[in-house]
């Protein structure tokens, strides 16, 4: 590993552990406006600030690489401008922000955290281009596409949005702002190398951090939800985990929503009678004949069977000279 010139293991440092290169950092500013009586999210492009990412090394000081500990210590502090951190998951424009030795083992060694601060954090990793068909997706994509496996989900028990705050005319005071609901998705991805994992989290972060509201998919039901607040990955050799905090600004039961659509096309292309049986072919229960009639006036929302149109009356309208009575200026 390697941050501008100098190779932090000819310093005598073992790399230990990496975090916080994969993390989606937290927004900066306002992320939800409140009216009053409700919430808006501000997620446009141009609402849209991230803070700074920490990279946190975990290393070990082994005397038998290097003979002097202030040495390493002080080249490393005294890079003091930014400059490329290389890693084997990639590369990362970050300062030094801090070195903070945990343990000392005396002359034979210690074990140093080096804090490394990102101060614009890279999410511009690409999409991959399946979609897919899972029972937990986001934007149409399954998590493992992006080499996750789904743990947990929880806080789907969501209470409806209402007014935010309530006006106390008399005590001249607004009650406490109230956040909108949250689901708690819990992910863990297995890679075969930190390249790999590295790639598919860039692009599940450029997912999470796109403008405008995601489309969650959990359990036959549909969110429309953001993430203002990041996430942290931990990582454990060639496995991560990550839990996210979703807001929700509106749910709905995707089933019932298909099965409505399912009825509407019923309803148009072949209405159905309140009797017991019905005869599909018989000319009466036949959408545009002149005989046809609809008896399901529950299915017709408030119309009644009139609001088909007969092929009589279409050809009537097909038929019409309407040329002729605007040279006439005949209504019509």
């Amino acid at each position: 590993m390697t941050f501008g010139n100098i190779n932090i293991e000819n310093l005598g440092f073992i790399i230990q552990s990496m975090n916080g290169l994969l993390d989606l950092p937290k927004r900066k500013g306002d992320t939800l406006y409140d009216w009053g009586d409700g919430f808006f999210a501000l997620v446009d492009e141009n609402d849209i600030y991230f803070g700074t990412r920490n990279i946190e090394v975990l290393a070990y000081w082994d005397n038998r690489m290097s003979s002097d500990f202030r040495e390493s210590l002080q080249i490393l502090r005294n890079a003091v401008t930014t400059e490329i951190l290389s890693t084997d998951y990639g590369d990362y424009l970050c300062k030094i922000d801090s070195i903070e030795v945990l343990k000392d083992f005396g002359i034979s060694g210690k074990t140093v955290k080096i804090t490394f601060k990102e101060l614009n954090p890279d999410l511009s990793g690409g999409l991959p281009s399946i979609i897919g068909e899972s029972s937990v997706r986001i934007d149409g994509y399954d998590l493992i596409n992006f080499g996750l496996l789904t743990q947990k989900v929880n806080g789907f028990d969501v209470p409806k949005l209402q007014s935010s705050k309530k006006t106390s005319y008399q005590n001249n005071y607004l009650s406490v702002f109230r956040d909108p609901p949250e689901v708690e998705l819990k992910v863990t991805g297995i890679y075969v190398s930190k390249s790999d994992m590295a790639s598919k989290l860039n692009a599940f972060n450029k997912l999470i951090s796109k403008e405008g509201l995601r489309h969650f998919v959990h359990g036959g039901y549909g969110y429309q939800c953001y993430c203002p607040d990041g996430y942290n990955s931990k990582i454990k050799g060639n496995i991560v985990e990550i839990s996210i905090n979703l807001k929700v600004m509106a749910y709905y039961n995707i089933d019932e929503i298909v099965q409505k659509v399912i009825d509407e096309i019923t309803i148009q292309a072949s209405p159905q009678s309140d009797l017991m049986e019905t005869d599909s072919q018989d000319p009466a229960f036949i959408k545009g004949k002149d005989t046809f009639k609809a008896a399901d006036s529950d299915k017709l929302d408030g119309n009644d069977s009139t609001y088909f149109a007969k092929e009589s009356d279409m050809s009537q309208i097909r038929d019409y000279d309407y040329a002729e009575d605007l040279e006439t200026k005949t209504d019509f």
